[in-house]
């Protein structure tokens, strides 16, 4: 399946009570396979070298352009009053 089958594709990926030890970090391989349906030709290494530079910033990013898609990325934050949660918005161009 590819995304020109089913329509535009948007999605955030959030941290879960399972992974939020991990943060963004855990969100790695649900990125991966929704960047697959996204672009099939894409491998897996450009998926994950690409998600693996991504999460190294230590500020949110908006509207990057990585193949047929726009990403946002949210980091984590430590903030005054706590924990600020991660997140990843994939949404398809085409």
């Amino acid at each position: 399946m590819h995304v020109n089958d089913i329509g535009k594709v948007n999605v955030s990926i959030n941290v879960t009570n399972d992974t939020v030890k991990e943060g963004v970090i855990g969100m790695r391989e649900v990125f991966h396979d929704i960047v697959k349906v996204i672009d099939s030709q894409l491998s897996d290494d450009e998926i994950y070298t690409y998600f693996d530079n991504l999460v190294k910033n230590k500020y949110m990013i908006t509207d990057e352009i990585f193949s047929d898609m726009k990403i946002t990325y949210i980091p984590d934050k430590e903030l005054s009053g706590g924990n600020s949660r991660g997140r990843i918005d994939v949404k398809s161009l085409n």
